[in-house]
């Protein structure tokens, strides 16, 4: 079975967890989320949510709301999410869910190579990954940007740019980077690649194996 295929499988069997107002909880870690939870922010129960950014993504001048959220017991396989609450006017409303930003989840002890799971397909799965814990999602004015580490030495920065047009995050920008020590703590700009407006690859449709080398 191909990998998009079975990320696709997980991703829907995630999502469909996630149903109508009924089902909403604004569980947060930390209590200093607590004055940002507008009566909109809703994730299911049995989640929780771990963080809460204010950026202006759409750039009309006022701060959108993003959620990143999960399961409280998150086991190998699980879908992180971000769900962006788009402001108009004051008014916060619920703009879309992305459960594709982050690679699936998987503990420190299961990701080691040697470690064989029982589940065939998320042994397939992670075995492809590279240090996913290191991947970071940051949101900017009218930007996300995604960065993870595509080989021993070698990290990927990925930005989407919001396009008022379609209404969404197409990627404009890959800069591939080297770093000259093992930690990855000094990083050197290799090579970038440009696209033109509207061209590039649709935020929707980002899946952090595409781009790994193996």
């Amino acid at each position: 079975m191909k990998e998009p295929i079975i990320i696709f499988i997980l991703l829907i069997v995630s999502l469909g967890l996630f149903g109508q107002r009924g089902n909403c909880s604004q569980d947060v870690l930390s209590k200093s989320y607590l004055k940002e939870l507008d009566s909109v922010i809703c994730i299911p129960h049995g989640y929780i949510i771990s963080r809460i950014y204010n950026e202006d993504l759409d750039k009309n001048e006022e701060k959108d709301r993003i959620v990143k959220w999960f399961k409280k017991k998150l086991t190998n396989g699980d879908t992180i999410y971000h769900t962006i609450y788009s402001r108009f006017e004051g008014e916060l409303g619920f703009f879309k869910t992305y459960p594709n930003l982050l690679p699936l989840y998987f503990d420190l002890s299961s990701i080691d190579p040697e470690v064989e799971l029982e589940d065939s397909i998320l042994n397939e799965l992670k075995s492809r990954y590279l240090n996913p814990q290191a991947t970071e999602v940051k949101f900017r004015e009218g930007l996300i940007t995604i960065e993870f580490q595509l080989a021993a030495r070698e990290y990927q920065k990925l930005y989407f740019n919001f396009y008022q047009l379609g209404k969404t995050f197409i990627l404009t920008k890959k800069e591939l980077y080297y770093s000259s020590d093992a930690a990855g703590l000094y990083l050197e700009l290799e090579n970038t690649e440009t696209f033109d407006e509207g061209k590039g690859l649709d935020i929707e449709d980002f899946d952090y194996l595409d781009f790994l080398y193996y």
